[in-house]
């Protein structure tokens, strides 16, 4: 893998620190998910209109933080409509291998 696809591909995804950096409702839909892996539509509906009172959120803020997460690639929708599903889109950590064995061949 080149450097420069290494480094897009470094983007992609969400990281823990990502996630603290979230706005609360994205937030909240993104630890959801985390809790369940792969969510239908009906079921991210159904589970943040169940959340404690203050916390709640109404299917036309789920819809626009679901599409503000994908348009980030930090969510993967799978399917189009009311038969979408989405999964977080973690970010892999990319090492370099290499780099070990010359750091072990030091010694």
């Amino acid at each position: 893998m080149s450097q420069e696809e290494e480094q897009g591909h470094a983007h992609a995804g969400i990281t823990a620190l990502d996630l603290l950096e979230l706005p609360p409702i994205l937030r909240s839909i993104v630890r959801l998910m985390l809790r369940k892996g792969e969510m239908t539509l009906l079921e991210l509906h159904q589970a943040a209109a169940n959340l404690a009172a203050p916390d709640s959120i109404d299917q036309a803020e789920i819809d626009k933080a679901l599409n503000t997460l994908c348009q980030q690639n930090w969510l993967v929708r799978f399917g189009e409509g009311q038969n979408s599903s989405y999964k977080v889109n973690i970010r892999k950590k990319i090492g370099r291998p290499g780099k070990i064995w010359d750091s072990l061949d030091s010694f």
